[in-house]
């Protein structure tokens, strides 16, 4: 599209210092200018934007105790930034949460929406992700929501023994019991304490589960991706952001690819949560940030705000 605003502003150029039938030419001339300017300029803005660099190394560090990060940089076949929190659930200090509802709000609504670095500093956790998907009101695919605005969270979802949104058919459950115990679509039997809902359980007991192409071509398109997983003890929960829609940055991953990495990592049970848009991951150790690049509105770095959220408490962060 730039390249035809270009050629829309030679030609104008031309046409406006022609000779013959100066009027028609030079009318002409502003009609291509004001068709082509606004091609250029947003087509420009919008390289501009979302064109990065790729990042240079591998890091790998401590955030806390019990909890390690790694930001896995890939340049071949495409270029790919991959954020994978490892967390160890029998660390004493270590506790697990979701978004509580709001009860003032009237049904279908349970929570508004916040970006999940806001929610991160409301919640006094030190580390958040997105987790489900959600409706907001007035949310169409050509916008999001604001910060504040009532939000329908899709799918069974609990916060500490309230089950404040109902199963929907296609959905699956990861169950975060209060011991720091997951279990994927099987209720626990003591009762549901915290509960989080994704669209398809990928890794299922260390076997990959990816529908056939064409029942789901959402899957087999590049796309960041946010996704929660445990490895074959259970005892380490595996948190996976993957960049996306960032041209020489990262491009994002489609299904199979997201459990091929998965599976890298030692996941054996892993949900794909909302990505797109929404896939965020952010750390407040003393100094509140992004770990990855959300890419909101085609903008890198631009947070959406989402329904609800994965947090987690290690204690003292000092």
């Amino acid at each position: 599209m730039t390249l035809i605003g270009v050629a829309l502003l030679l030609l104008a150029w031309r046409l406006w210092f022609a000779n013959s039938l100066r009027w028609l030419t030079r009318f002409a001339a502003f009609g291509m200018l004001a068709f082509a300017l606004p091609i250029t300029g947003l087509n420009s803005y919008r390289t501009a934007m979302t064109y990065r660099p790729e990042p240079a190394e591998i890091t790998r560090e401590v955030l806390f105790d019990g909890i390690t990060y790694t930001r896995d940089v890939r340049s071949a076949p495409d270029p790919l930034v991959i954020h994978v929190v490892e967390i160890d659930l029998t660390h004493p200090d270590i506790s697990l949460a979701v978004t509580p509802p709001d009860d003032t709000l009237e049904p279908p609504y349970e929570t508004v929406a916040r970006t999940t670095s806001g929610y991160l500093r409301e919640s006094g956790a030190q580390l958040a992700i997105n987790a489900g998907f959600f409706h907001a009101e007035g949310f169409f695919s050509s916008s999001s929501p604001s910060v504040g605005d009532p939000v329908d969270v899709i799918g069974l979802t609990a916060h500490e023994g309230n089950v404040f949104s109902e199963h929907r058919r296609g959905f699956r459950v990861v169950y975060l019991s209060a011991d720091n115990r997951l279990q994927f679509d099987t209720p626990p039997e003591n009762g549901i304490y915290n509960a989080l809902s994704g669209f398809y359980w990928f890794l299922r007991d260390g076997n990959a589960w990816i529908p056939y192409r064409g029942t789901n071509t959402l899957f087999y398109q590049r796309a960041p991706r946010t996704v929660i997983a445990t490895d074959i003890t259970g005892e380490r929960l595996l948190l996976f952001v993957v960049d996306g829609r960032q041209p020489g940055y990262s491009v994002g991953v489609t299904m199979p690819e997201m459990t091929e990495i998965a599976a890298s990592y030692g996941a054996h049970n892993a949900l794909n949560m909302d990505g797109g848009g929404s896939s965020t991951l952010a750390v407040d150790d003393g100094d509140p940030r992004l770990l990855n690049s959300p890419v909101h509105r085609n903008l890198p770095g631009l947070e959406r705000p989402v329904g609800n959220h994965l947090v987690v408490y290690a204690g003292d962060s000092d």
